[in-house]
């Protein structure tokens, strides 16, 4: 483990990280946030958890997982369909990939002082597992649908991330037709105001970003696939954009291509990368 079990910024913050068990390199914890009676508590993932000097932190995010989880988007399936035990005991790295449920990974509410949001709790997981310790360790950060959003916005709040790995995501609300489902849910958790539409917006969080490569990623089947092209045509000027979409042709949103051969293999090769911008 990491740090103490329980530590405290201030009186008003206290977080609680509480191992519940380790199996085959994977630890996993009970992490908690809380501020003043605001309590957000989930369930964090960590591979190669307790290395002395980790070379690289890497963060996945699942995407929306409702009751049944049918897209299988747990954190475990992640790790072992992406093969991170191996990758991170070879080469000195930690994986951690929190349990989100179904979390819209909303920026709304940062500032609020007496709750804790998911981001919030997000960014006491990076300062505690992370950067109290190992303040200069770099960080990618991977996302999986609705998690690829999540990437965007957790990369606003931290430090020292060289790249993103966006899979099937939504980057521009504005530009999802009202009629989808995808549209639905965002309004259902944002509502109707476009001041806060824009500052949920991924593709306007990038483009304040500080500059970094964007690993591109879609399956040519689904309506993501708009949205990566999207995001390429922004030309946003602080972020590369290294485009994989031929590995998704043909494919649907499903782990036919999340964990297909050339899919892994790719994603291992960016994890490997070294430098900042991997040049």
């Amino acid at each position: 483990m990491f740090f103490p079990a329980v530590m405290a910024a201030d009186a008003a913050l206290l977080v609680d990280a509480k191992k519940i068990y380790t199996a085959n390199n994977v630890t996993v914890y009970d992490f908690s946030v809380a501020i003043d009676g605001s309590v957000n508590k989930k369930k964090i993932f960590i591979v190669n958890d307790g290395i002395k000097d980790p070379k690289k932190f890497i963060w996945i995010f699942p995407g929306y997982k409702p009751a049944g989880d049918p897209y299988a988007q747990s954190p475990r399936i992640f790790i072992e369909n992406w093969k991170m035990i191996q990758l991170c005991i070879k080469n000195g790295y930690v994986c951690i990939v929190p349990d989100m449920g179904t979390s819209m990974y909303e920026m709304a509410g940062m500032m609020d002082e007496h709750t804790v949001t998911d981001m919030h709790w997000l960014k006491e997981a990076y300062k505690h597992y992370i950067f109290n310790d190992f303040r200069n360790a770099p960080v990618i950060i991977a996302g999986v649908s609705t998690g690829a959003e999540g990437a965007v916005k957790f990369s606003s709040v931290i430090q020292n991330v060289e790249s993103i790995i966006g899979m099937s995501g939504t980057y521009d609300f504005f530009s999802l037709p009202q009629s989808s489902g995808e549209y639905k849910i965002h309004q259902r958790v944002f509502g109707d105001n476009a001041g806060v539409w824009r500052d949920e917006n991924p593709v306007e969080i990038l483009k304040r970003s500080v500059r970094m490569k964007f690993y591109l990623f879609c399956e040519s089947k689904s309506m993501y696939f708009n949205q990566a092209q999207q995001l390429k045509s922004q030309r946003i000027t602080n972020i590369d954009v290294v485009d994989y979409l031929a590995l998704g042709k043909g494919k649907s949103h499903n782990w036919d291509f999340w964990g297909s051969a050339p899919v892994i293999k790719t994603l291992h090769e960016i994890f490997l990368k070294k430098g900042a911008m991997y040049e």
